[in-house]
């Protein structure tokens, strides 16, 4: 079942894990979906505040934060939503240490998820979601070339094989970094932001009808001479309506 927070006018506080040997493509994919749903917000609400507010949290205190965050600024206290973007693992070892040196990161995810937030894992940042001890009793997907690995962090875990991502109790994962985009969306939609996000979800995911759709529109208006006038009428219908 779908929930929204209690007040849907106080920002969505979202905070995005970084860290050595992070997937950083994935965490802007999240950052880029982000950036857009404070646009449309400021397209339809100019002086309104920004509706979703981030911050880069550390896994394990080193390394330099990426840049990119959406205007609107950071944010003191708890998130509503974790998003851990994974790692550039190159074994299962490699990715056991990469968890086990990330134990405070772990220890945040729980009680995020304890106090109500969602939490999202891309690809092999599932094992962090094990590691804390989320995925006792629960289904989550696990990329194939780590699944030895996420088990080994994952007491009680109950592996999804047919689908290429899941959403269990907040709690959401898929096997490819490439889907941290229709993830988030996912994500999100089930947040303050909801409409903002289904809004923005045409711009993001593809649809083979839209496509011929609006290339023909503009194909046609391309070559179309207006008549005098044309976008004053415009111009004046929009602001009727």
């Amino acid at each position: 079942m779908r929930s929204t927070p209690v007040n849907p006018a106080v920002p969505l506080r979202v905070e995005l894990l970084w860290g050595p040997d992070l997937l950083l493509g994935a965490a802007l994919s999240a950052v880029d979906l982000l950036r857009t749903i404070n646009a449309l917000a400021a397209l339809r609400e100019p002086l309104s505040p920004a509706p979703v507010v981030c911050r880069w949290q550390p896994m394990n205190g080193r390394g330099r934060a990426p840049a990119g965050l959406p205007a609107g600024g950071g944010f003191r206290g708890w998130a509503d939503v974790a998003i851990v973007a994974g790692w550039h693992a190159r074994s299962g070892p490699h990715l056991d240490r990469l968890v086990e040196e990330s134990g405070a990161a772990a220890a945040r995810l729980a009680r995020i998820h304890a106090s109500g937030g969602r939490v999202a894992a891309i690809a092999n940042g599932v094992a962090l979601l094990g590691q804390a001890g989320l995925l006792a009793g629960r289904r989550a997907v696990a990329p194939w070339p780590f699944v030895a690995s996420v088990l080994r962090h994952s007491a009680g875990v109950e592996l999804v094989t047919d689908q290429a991502w899941h959403v269990d109790d907040r709690l959401w994962s898929c096997d490819s970094p490439v889907l941290a985009t229709e993830l988030t969306l996912d994500l999100l939609q089930q947040t303050s932001v909801a409409e903002l996000a289904a809004s923005a979800a045409p711009l993001y995911l593809h649809s083979a009808e839209r496509q011929q759709v609006a290339a023909r529109i503009a194909a046609d208006a391309h070559t179309r001479i207006l008549p005098a006038g044309a976008l004053e009428r415009a111009r004046r219908w929009l602001e009727d309506h």
